[in-house]
């Protein structure tokens, strides 16, 4: 059994980085199954037994990638805002050719619905009624950390952490709402 499932990931992982080197080449919608079981060296039969689409693929992908960073902070010794944010734009810093491609192939929803899935999975049984403002906060961290990789990572992730802490932390974000709200005003 252990060995069937090891295989069942190599193989995936084939999948996976085929459709990662195709995307830097060929446009997403383009792609096709046949190029990436060739790329992978892999049937189309092995293609379906593990995957239904192109989504999935990426899907997974992230689905690992989550799991990934989960372990990177579960190694954080004092676990505050300032420390899970730096661990958030360090690890989006080393996938960020990976968010680059998605941003290209207008993808980066995925990334998105990954982080709404696990605010429902934390919120499911504990913090129902705090639901909306879990997810608020998720995206507004994934907008300012995808804003901050496509505009070429110019700060670093110790200044993103404090820019978010103090925004999060202090009136900085009831301030800005009200600049928001009075930018529509200056709409009518």
């Amino acid at each position: 059994m252990k060995k069937n499932y090891r295989e069942r990931m190599v193989v995936k992982s084939w999948m996976i980085d085929s459709l990662l080197q195709l995307m830097k080449t060929i446009p997403y919608d383009e792609i096709t199954i046949t190029q990436i079981t060739n790329k992978a060296g892999v049937s189309r039969m092995t293609y379906y037994r593990n995957y239904l689409s192109k989504d999935e693929i990426l899907a997974s992908y992230n689905e690992y990638l989550t799991e990934e960073f989960a372990s990177i902070t579960r190694t954080i010794k004092e676990m505050n805002n300032s420390s899970y944010f730096k661990a958030l734009f360090d690890f989006s810093s080393k996938c960020k050719d990976y968010l680059y491609t998605l941003n290209k192939t207008q993808k980066l929803y995925i990334i998105l619905e990954a982080i709404n899935k696990n605010v429902d999975v934390i919120t499911k049984d504990n913090d129902e009624e705090n639901i909306y403002y879990y997810k608020f906060f998720a995206g507004a961290i994934f907008n300012t950390l995808i804003s901050w990789i496509i505009s070429g990572t110019k700060e670093s992730s110790e200044e993103m952490a404090e820019k978010l802490v103090d925004f999060i932390g202090n009136n900085t974000l009831k301030h800005k709402i009200e600049l928001y709200q009075y930018s529509f005003k200056k709409l009518d």
